[in-house]
């Protein structure tokens, strides 16, 4: 019987010195996760604090030669993921969709740059001066290939009743640069009547192909984030409005 007693105390000890060790090689791993959530929480205010630093660098000015019936709107976003905040500047007219767009990134540095881009084209008529809409108020879809990140936007030109494009495409982020990959474009003239196709080449294709394109386009997502815009540009509106719209995209 003292054997036996003797026994389970032993086995008791060395249950006791293992669960001890286990939470003591445990600790440290468990500190080093705090830390780098800690380190990147640190590395996301300071880039927001930039931002809010260098709002001269990205509001709206008399340089964009914006008139009096353009509405500004901003968004803070990651849309490349690399780590680094950009700020998102658009403008849009006040009796159609046709919008103005700016993209500018927080630097390695500490400071923010525009972003330069191939939206402009002016030996193309309908593409100059023109640019994809991020919408104000629904969720924008993307989806993800060899780490570059592609977001599902249309741009819409309107010229009233005369015509109306819709070019569908991919807007992305790769080396500081903004893309748009056009994937098909319908015409809409005479208010309508009148609908021609093309894709992404300008090339004119049936309304069968067009639909093909389209409907292969809005399948080909991974999934949405949701863009918090903002308009209030001054004092601590400001910051709070930053914040925000970064806790936004983030999710």
């Amino acid at each position: 019987m003292k054997y036996k007693l003797l026994s389970l105390l032993l086995c008791l000890f060395v249950l006791v010195g293992c669960a001890a060790e286990t939470q003591e090689t445990g600790a440290p791993e468990n500190s080093e996760t705090q830390e780098a959530v800690s380190d990147s929480e640190s590395t996301y205010d300071q880039q927001l604090q930039t931002i809010y630093d260098n709002a001269d660098t990205w509001r709206l000015q008399d340089a964009d030669n914006v008139g009096p019936s353009w509405y500004c709107f901003y968004a803070i976003t990651d849309l490349d993921h690399d780590g680094y905040l950009e700020v998102i500047k658009r403008t849009e007219y006040n009796n159609g969709p046709n919008t103005q767009l700016w993209i500018y990134e927080v630097t390695e540095d500490g400071g923010i740059t525009e972003l330069e881009s191939d939206l402009e084209e002016p030996d193309s008529d309908y593409r100059t001066a023109h640019y994809p809409e991020f919408s104000l108020n629904r969720p924008t879809a993307y989806y993800e290939e060899d780490g570059v990140y592609r977001y599902l936007l249309c741009d819409c030109i309107s010229y009233g009743v005369a015509c109306v494009y819709n070019h569908y495409g991919y807007l992305s982020i790769k080396d500081d640069r903004i893309y748009f990959d056009f994937v098909c474009t319908e015409l809409a003239e005479d208010a309508g009547s009148l609908v021609t196709y093309y894709d992404g080449d300008n090339n004119m294709i049936s309304e069968d192909d067009y639909n093909a394109l389209h409907n292969d386009y809005i399948a080909n997502t991974d999934g949405e984030v949701i863009i918090e815009w903002f308009d209030d540009c001054e004092g601590e509106a400001l910051r709070t409005s930053i914040e925000n719209s970064y806790l936004s995209f983030a999710g």
